[in-house]
């Protein structure tokens, strides 16, 4: 009874409420029958008089009129005086959003240049998530609020964090707003170094957050209205002024992960647990990063991570000797664009000429892996219905080989074994997979090439020859043909790679060579067949004395009977 009874008073406030929200929502609707500072006024009044909260957000009523975009309304109530406004113009609702937070938000800002030059000290004001109404501005992409609020301001209310210590320039970022977040960073540069309560840069959080991915890799005209153009100016900037102390080791010679510079002492400290829990096995599938992405990592060890090769190759070109500079695992941005499959990235290094060539030699700590191993152990296909994936394994694999000095490719590391044999040792199964897939496939393909060929081969074309139809007959008769020999020869394709036993080279071209040509093959086939059948049905249609024809069943013989021989 007392649950009840304790339901039915809730109910009841939240009607009380509803039925205030709808009064006073009246009260601003009134607006064309009488001037602004009057209905101002009674609105006010009439809040006032009934003493309660507007809605479960704990809105004031300048929150709603703001909202509700009433923008002379709500530049009424805030030139209204202190004794009938009271404390209207600092109230926070729910989530701690004075008026100004709203106003931001919305982009209203002849409400907001009201408000702040009614009172200052709205613009420092914080909300529950710690943030200013400069942040609500940025987050929403409206420059001229920013404007007014950094105005009143200062310029030091650029650099207030919010909560989670998130600058507007990470605001921006993440939110989508190239252009705000590039004028943002020309403005205030010293916000580039900044970074929020996890340890993340603008950088990183540009290399992360929602436009980068919806890059595309290789256009040459864009659009006029992308924001390809911005976020590349954006990245330059950031590029240029991000100190890369915080994540590298520097230029050094020992690959042991014990050498560090006294930069890193702290960082080490919360990285070496991380570090390693790291599951180097790629298996059969790109690696998961999106759950280890590390804030203490290098920007281009994440982009190439999350397969970002324009992020990672424009930083390059601004600043190439990044490239030289250590991860705290002990590998370069070389190594791990081998190991992630990025051919991309590991072909602009090796074309950059003013790079030093060690990076072609250097080694792996803890294994002595080179390059080659590197790519050995790990598999960049992920496709795994795909029974040539293989075939991308050793093209990656003989790529590497070609960049590689020769002498590296009988190098062994310190499990004593060289990269062809760490390779064929990471591929056996898949070897086993493919072969598998392959056969089954064609297996497949072949029983019903042999149903096509044998259902085509019964039926027989015959015309008069006139002269309306022949044209027909003969596309029909030669296309035929060439659907029937091509269903042929692939069924022996087909047959041939199900009775094949493949070796690990083989993959490479033969095999590919010939499944692709069966495909081919069978592709003409059906083609071929379906004109042929089309110029049938129009001999068949259109053509009184031709048709096409399949021989008539034999006719059943009388009972008690035997035929003559």
């Amino acid at each position: 009874m007392a649950d009840s009874g304790q339901a039915q008073r809730n109910l009841g406030r939240a009607n009380e409420t509803q039925d205030t929200y709808e009064i006073v929502l009246k009260r601003i609707d009134e607006k064309e029958t009488m001037p602004f500072d009057v209905l101002a006024r009674n609105v006010v009044g009439e809040v006032h008089r009934i003493g309660k909260p507007l809605n479960l957000m704990n809105d004031s009523v300048l929150h709603v009129v703001i909202a509700s975009r009433k923008i002379n309304l709500a530049v009424a109530i805030i030139g209204l005086p202190d004794d009938i406004n009271r404390n209207i113009l600092c109230h926070r609702n729910y989530f701690g959003d004075t008026p100004l937070h709203i106003a931001a938000e919305i982009g209203n800002s002849k409400v907001a240049k009201a408000l702040v030059a009614r009172d200052g000290s709205l613009a420092h004001k914080k909300n529950k998530k710690g943030e200013t109404p400069l942040h609500k501005a940025v987050q929403f992409g409206h420059l001229d609020v920013f404007e007014i609020i950094i105005g009143v301001g200062g310029h030091e209310m650029a650099s207030l964090r919010t909560g989670d210590g998130f600058t507007i320039l990470h605001y921006a970022i993440m939110r989508n707003q190239p252009k705000e977040a590039l004028d943002i960073a020309e403005k205030f540069p010293e916000l580039i170094w900044t970074r929020n309560a996890d340890g993340a840069s603008p950088l990183q959080m540009m290399m992360v957050y929602y436009w980068w991915p919806r890059l595309p890799g290789k256009v040459k005209v864009r659009d006029e209205k992308s924001n390809y153009g911005t976020s590349m100016e954006l990245l330059k900037l950031l590029v240029k002024l991000e100190d890369f102390e915080f994540y590298i080791k520097g230029f050094t010679s020992d690959r042991s992960i014990k050498s560090h510079t006294p930069i890193h002492s702290v960082v080490l400290k919360n990285s070496v647990a991380l570090l390693a829990e790291e599951d180097t096995d790629r298996l059969d599938k790109e690696p998961e990063v999106k759950n280890r992405i590390r804030w203490d990592e290098s920007p281009l060890t994440s982009g190439v991570k999350l397969g970002l090769d324009d992020f990672v190759i424009e930083i390059l070109k601004v600043r190439p000797e990044l490239a030289t500079y250590l991860n705290y695992d002990g590998t370069n941005v070389l190594q791990v664009a081998v190991k992630y499959g990025r051919g991309r990235v590991v072909m602009a290094i090796k074309k950059d000429n003013w790079l030093p060539r060690w990076l072609l030699t250097d080694l792996e700590p803890d294994t002595d892996n080179t390059l080659l191993h590197i790519a050995a152990s790990n598999k960049i296909s992920s496709n795994e219905a795909n029974p040539l994936r293989l075939r991308n394994e050793l093209e990656w694999f003989e790529m590497l080989e070609k960049i590689v000095p020769k002498y590296l490719w009988d190098y062994r590391n310190r499990r004593r074994m060289t990269a062809r044999e760490v390779f064929d040792e990471t591929h056996e199964g898949t070897l086993k997979d493919c072969r598998e897939k392959l056969k089954q496939n064609s297996q497949n393909i072949s029983l019903r090439l042999t149903t096509v060929l044998f259902t085509s081969s019964f039926f027989i074309l015959r015309t008069n020859n006139q002269e309306r139809n022949r044209m027909a007959f003969k596309i029909s008769s030669r296309v035929y043909v060439v659907g029937f020999f091509c269903a042929a020869a692939s069924l022996v394709l087909f047959r041939l790679l199900v009775a094949w036993r493949f070796k690990q080279q083989d993959f490479r071209r033969k095999v590919p060579l010939c499944y692709l040509m069966a495909q081919f093959l069978m592709s003409i086939c059906l083609i071929a067949f379906v004109v042929a059948y089309a110029c049938i049905v129009y001999l068949h249609v259109y053509t009184e004395s031709g048709d096409a024809i399949a021989p008539a069943p034999l006719r059943p013989l009388p009972r008690g009977r035997i035929p003559p021989r």
